[in-house]
């Protein structure tokens, strides 16, 4: 999976890397096309502002029909309340991840149509304080609050099955839902960043960022560095020798997330 993102996303300018390697260059070259076709089509004045601001009362989302058919700008309506535990929030920018350039490209079959994307990062419009849903409360809920700048984890989990308790894997959950991947007829629709808004269920993780954290340097910590960090968990990794090194193949996103992070844990 590391090596397939080799190139696939850009820097928060939305510049590349300064350093050319033959091959990891091609692969930019192609990702970077393939990116293209995730944007709509062109677009009236009247689509672009509408794509920027959303409605009062309805989210703005770029639908993917399939391979080599146009994205298609769809008002979806917001929810009129929210359960216990749940998030609306407004999205201020989202990344590309490479498993959205293997869908895009039919390398990877998902249920359509749907709102594509899970990188991303927003501001909290909404809390469901719906103490009569039923619903399970969002775990430390009370840190969050309408306004935050937060960032949420790809998937959704239900916290009481095997794999959630257990287990320790709630990316495994019987019940997993996961951000980007799944139908726009599955509840709101608004489970995508390619849009305006998105619903983040009350098994979603969410963390606050701080002020001075730039939201395009963060939009792709929820899925690319979190695949480091837990990779190079240092808990868990074997021990080869004393020599504390360690081989990182490939110079993409990951790649460059994985030797900041050894420099920062291992030194």
């Amino acid at each position: 999976q590391g090596s397939s993102l080799l190139g696939s996303k850009r820097f928060a300018g939305g510049s590349p890397m300064r350093a050319r390697p033959h091959s990891a260059w091609r692969r930019f070259e192609c990702a970077s096309r393939a990116a293209a076709a995730l944007r709509p089509p062109q677009l009236s004045a009247q689509q672009a502002g509408l794509a920027r601001r959303g409605l009062a009362n309805h989210a703005v989302a770029a639908v993917f029909h399939g391979v080599g058919r146009p994205h298609e700008l769809r008002e979806i309506p917001l929810p009129d309340s929210l359960l216990e535990g749940e998030l609306l929030v407004r999205l201020e920018c989202a990344t590309i991840c490479g498993s959205d350039l293997h869908t895009v490209d039919g390398k990877r079959n998902e249920p359509l149509p749907l709102v594509l994307g899970h990188e991303g990062v927003g501001t909290i419009e909404r809390i469901g304080r719906d103490i009569f849903s039923g619903s399970r409360p969002r775990h430390g809920a009370w840190k969050l609050k309408e306004g935050d700048r937060v960032t949420f984890s790809v998937a959704d989990s239900c916290g009481v099955c095997s794999e959630c308790t257990l287990h320790k894997l709630p990316q495994k959950c019987v019940s997993l839902m996961k951000y980007g991947h799944t139908v726009v007829t599955n509840g709101t629709g608004l489970n995508g960043t390619y849009a305006t808004h998105i619903l983040l269920r009350r098994g979603t993780h969410a963390v606050q960022l701080p002020p001075g954290l730039d939201s395009r340097v963060a939009a792709p910590a929820n899925c690319a560095l979190a695949t480091v960090v837990n990779a190079l968990d240092m808990g868990r990794l074997p021990r080869y020798g004393s020599n504390n090194s360690a081989v990182v193949q490939g110079a993409g996103l990951l790649g460059i997330y994985a030797v900041a992070w050894l420099k920062k844990r291992a030194g």
